[in-house]
């Protein structure tokens, strides 16, 4: 599959990831000159119709999916038994690899990234599309720190009807939500499920249930109580602990009944990790016991008196009296010490509050004016979507977090604006400003964010130097935009090249690369051996990255037969355009299957690099550019 060139313009680089259903390659969409991620059937289930229809229910679920926590999907196509789907490619790590990492994460940036994942998955469930495999596998870490959730292929666009119980059972096991591992209906609430799962993970660094099989795992969703957080991890205040089991109770009903109203109680707990834990969790209350949501450890279900009452003597019921009482002044010894814990704590700890942020309101305002008051914060702002409303064009009508709330950071302002969504966007002068906040701007209006890094002596570190397109164009939702972001002043030091005159080319070119210096070739007769390094250009420091070239023996000319000897060669340049490049290219000349010049070449310094080309009569030489060919040229020396 690789080098194959799908729809006229997506060029097949590389095999990055393999599923259940798909493989999914690295491309170069040659029309747009960006890097794409490409999920391609598996040929073996191209036969299967409920495999394509699933295929394609998952291409036109994600396509409609617009958000910064989702990863975009950009196109959806067919080519002979090829179905794809092209989407953001995204640099990072799985969120699963971040754990395994870091071991466990720590619960305010566990929270901070429930809270993006809620993001996403709220704009989903607006459109009633269920993920139903959320688990830290689909959840991407970007080199930014971004949040993206990513795989929707067993999401279904789901309707008021109820989902048949002999739907096949997808996803992972171990994130699974009872529903599921019974096989009944599926709806937003078993997302949430699983996310509250993702979050034990996150908080503790395993997942809340195992098993020696995939069966007994599902039973244990089922029937079991997960291990307390606290015990495993004391720093993560109770009220944690609490959200997360809310959204990991058995029973949908209590459960957070969206998505939204978890986010909610996460921004409260971030802002006051002091909460009670009742206060977060608030179960619907029955008279059925299962109902009761367990925070702290409990007794098992076994030690819980189910059985009928039956008759029972005077002194056994004196004793179970007795042991009300004692259960009736523990609870309150308990709940005296609560009270006390949180009137000291306000008295002692209440002053450190001070230093919380009060969320301005954005309400009724322009987008233009929103930006400003969000950038006199610190913070950003986030559409999230536009929507028909009774309240003039172009203004917020909705915002989040809502005014007046404290919070502890506030680093951007999600809203939803009257209207409908402009297609036209009239870029800004980023020039001068942090490439973070300008790339969340940019994201946030639906443009695509490329990052060159450039050395600049003007312009300090992190900070854009210039933009592609310029301030005041005007693009299209989805276009890109290419920020040059300075690295800082150039790196002055040089390092000593190693000395490899007398040694062979192949152990020259390795020592002088392995320095980190780029080697070229070029052949002389002389009296020394064939092969032999005789001179080098460069004898004492250079810059890393400079390049070496080394004058090689080809023996003595005098002992070359007459009839062995060639017309003396001739020397042609072969002009390269890479303007359409960004990053240093390697450059790749061969003829008849014979490499004569291998070179790295920056497109930013060099738009068009000029090669000394050397034969006799005509030949023919293939141009290649990071392993790809792009050009062969026929080259007359005569």
């Amino acid at each position: 599959m690789v080098g194959k060139i799908l729809g006229g313009r997506y060029e097949i680089l590389e095999q990055i990831g393999k599923g259940g259903m798909a493989v999914v390659y690295k491309a170069r969409c040659r029309r747009l000159n960006r890097i794409v991620a490409i999920k391609i059937l598996r040929e073996d289930l191209t036969e299967n119709e409920e495999f394509v229809k699933r295929f394609n229910v998952e291409a036109q679920a994600a396509a409609s999916l617009t958000h910064p926590n989702i990863v975009s999907v950009y196109d959806v196509g067919k080519e002979g038994k090829i179905h794809y789907i092209v989407m953001e490619y995204v640099e990072g790590v799985t969120l699963k690899q971040y754990i395994e990492k870091k071991g466990r994460i720590p619960w305010r940036e566990a929270v901070s990234i429930t809270i993006e994942i809620c993001h996403g998955l709220a704009k989903a469930h607006e459109k009633h599309i269920i993920h139903r495999d959320i688990k830290p596998h689909n959840i991407i870490v970007t080199s930014t720190g971004a949040i993206k959730v990513t795989d929707f292929g067993i999401a279904r666009a789901t309707t008021t009807s109820t989902v048949s119980a002999s739907d096949d059972v997808l996803g992972s096991v171990h994130y699974f939500s009872p529903e599921q591992a019974r096989g009944g209906y599926v709806d937003e609430k078993s997302d949430i499920y699983s996310l509250g799962v993702v979050m034990y993970e996150m908080l503790t660094g395993k997942v809340p249930f195992t098993g020696d099989t995939p069966v007994a795992v599902a039973m244990k969703q089922i029937e079991e109580t997960p291990k307390s957080i606290c015990e495993q991890a004391p720093d993560v205040p109770q009220c944690v602990e609490g959200a997360t089991f809310k959204a990991m109770a058995k029973e949908t009903r209590c459960r957070y009944q969206s998505v939204g109203s978890l986010a909610d109680d996460l921004y409260a707990i971030l802002k006051n990790p002091n909460l009670d834990a009742s206060s977060v969790v608030n179960a619907p209350i029955s008279d059925d016991a299962d109902a009761t949501i367990k925070i702290a450890p409990v007794k098992k279900n076994e030690e819980i008196d189910d059985v009928p009452r039956r008759k029972v003597s005077k002194e056994a019921q004196s004793k179970k009296g007795d042991k009300k009482a004692v259960i009736f002044a523990m609870i309150t010894s308990l709940l005296i010490v609560g009270v006390l814990t949180v009137v000291f704590g306000f008295m002692f700890f209440g002053s450190q509050n001070s230093g919380n942020i009060a969320v301005p309101s954005v309400m009724g305002m322009t987008l233009e004016d929103a930006e400003k008051v969000a950038k006199e914060n610190n913070a950003v702002i986030e559409v999230l979507e536009y929507k028909e409303s009774d309240k003039e064009d172009g203004t917020i009508i909705e915002q989040s977090p809502k005014a007046g709330m404290t919070v502890a950071t506030l680093e951007k302002i999600s809203v939803v604006i009257s209207g409908k969504e402009p297609t036209e966007i009239t870029l800004s002068d980023y020039k001068g400003q942090d490439f973070s906040s300008a790339e969340k701007e940019l994201l946030n209006l639906g443009l695509k964010v490329i990052k060159e890094e450039e050395e600049s002596d003007s312009v300090d570190s992190g900070k854009i130097i210039r933009q592609n397109p310029s301030a005041k164009t005007k693009v299209e939702k989805g276009d890109s935009v290419t920020l040059y972001v300075s690295k800082g002043k150039s790196e002055e030091e040089e390092f000593m090249v190693p000395q490899v005159v007398g040694k062979s080319y192949d152990e020259a070119k390795s020592e002088i690369e392995a320095a980190g210096f780029i080697t070229e070739k070029v052949e002389k007769y002389s009296d020394k051996a064939m092969g032999t390094v005789i001179s080098q250009s460069i004898n004492g420091g250079a810059k890393k990255g400079s390049t070496v070239t080394l004058t090689v023996s080809k023996g003595s000319e005098s002992t070359q037969t007459p009839s062995a000897q060639t017309p003396s060669e001739k020397t042609k340049t072969l002009t390269i355009d890479l303007s359409s490049y960004s990053k240093p290219v390697e450059i790749k000349i061969v003829t008849g299957g014979r490499v004569v010049s291998t070179v790295t070449v920056d497109p930013t310094k060099t738009p068009e690099y000029s090669a000394k080309l050397k034969g006799t009569g005509t030949k023919t030489f293939e141009v290649h550019i990071d392993g790809v060919k792009q050009v062969t040229k026929t080259v007359n020396f005569d």
